[in-house]
């Protein structure tokens, strides 16, 4: 039977964040469910905040929907389990848990930076709006052997933050703007499917052959120190391999958009020219904190951050929610060497 297990005493013990939360299952509907039921409040607030414009976003969710049944099942299983768990109506859930993918509004968020050779990912996770910090919590999941730590969007399908799996990839995401929306795979669900992959690579092939609604700049890592960069949206898909160190904001890198001069929108540019500045080959965990700490990275949308260590084999992860714990450490043991 699938278990869902959260121990405050451990938390306190080994000083986790209150909204640290672990779930395991042996099928992505029973993890689903679980999840539903621990973040029931959520859901049911997020239905309530999101009502503009419904019967536009359902006519949309529904196309997604579709196509998403036909490629990727199992990860609309999860929301059918998160859906019964949480007590709310499939269909209305699933619309809320595409996030601007069914809006016309485009989102601007999150720095990325990766040094010490290719081993030190951080990431800066900015909402779109001010006072959101309770959007997101520290979730760690285990189904079927698979392992995976992130800073988890309540009512997603996740994978749209940074979280490193137990075949020892870190990725993390950033949004991109100017980016055409079309009826595809939901951006998430790309996020989702190359976090949990054991081959990000081949991962990324199967989903640069499939529709997809938007995307996202993906940052990918592992401990022998390579990087991917990915820029996965709905007018294509762009590969490389960049050298440390290496900063990213919200700007396309490839491509037409990328031959075009980025827009500012919430400080893209401006964040990018202060990583890039401060970013160098060598720096200790403490100099990548004091920098993502920094005036024109961190800004009054900044509502969590994570770092992955592959040399010292640690997560280290800080929520505006509970700031006065700063960086908490989790260890990565159920990384498989």
């Amino acid at each position: 039977m699938a278990i869902l297990y959260q121990s405050k005493i451990k938390c306190l013990e080994m000083r986790f964040h209150t909204n640290y939360y672990t779930f395991k299952a042996d099928s992505n509907f029973a993890l689903g469910e679980q999840m539903g039921k621990a973040f029931k409040k959520e859901a049911k607030q997020a239905l309530e905040a999101n009502r503009e414009n419904w019967e536009r976003k359902l006519e949309i969710a529904r196309k997604l929907l579709e196509v998403s049944e036909n490629n990727f099942p199992k990860y609309v299983d999860e929301l059918k389990g998160y859906a019964k768990g949480a007590e709310v109506d499939f269909l209305d859930f699933w619309t809320v848990s595409l996030e601007t993918d069914v809006d016309i509004d485009e989102d601007f968020r999150c720095t990325n930076i990766i040094t010490n050779s290719g081993k030190l990912m951080a990431h800066n996770e900015d909402h779109d709006d001010v006072g959101l910090e309770n959007s997101v919590c520290v979730v760690r999941k285990e189904i079927n052997g698979l392992g995976t730590l992130e800073v988890f969007y309540y009512n997603t399908v996740g994978g749209c933050s940074m979280g490193v799996n137990s075949f020892g990839f870190a990725q993390s995401m950033n949004t991109l703007n100017g980016v055409r929306k079309m009826i595809g795979i939901p951006r998430n669900f790309c996020g989702r499917a190359i976090q949990d992959a054991a081959e990000p690579l081949a991962e990324i092939e199967k989903l640069k052959n499939l529709p997809r609604v938007s995307g996202y700049n993906h940052n990918i890592i592992d401990p022998s120190g390579k990087i991917l960069n990915v820029e996965l949206t709905s007018q294509g898909c762009e590969l490389t391999f960049p050298n440390s160190p290496f900063v990213h904001t919200n700007h396309c890198l490839l491509g037409d958009l990328g031959k075009t001069k980025p827009r500012d929108d919430h400080g893209t540019v401006s964040r990018l020219k202060v990583v890039k500045k401060l970013t160098k080959n060598k720096m200790t965990t403490a100099e990548v904190k004091e920098m993502m700490n920094e005036g024109g990275v961190m800004n009054e949308r900044t509502i969590a951050k994570m770092m992955v260590d592959f040399e010292r084999m640690v997560a280290e992860i800080w929520l505006l929610r509970e700031k006065d714990l700063g960086w908490v450490e989790y260890p990565l043991d159920f990384v498989k060497s």
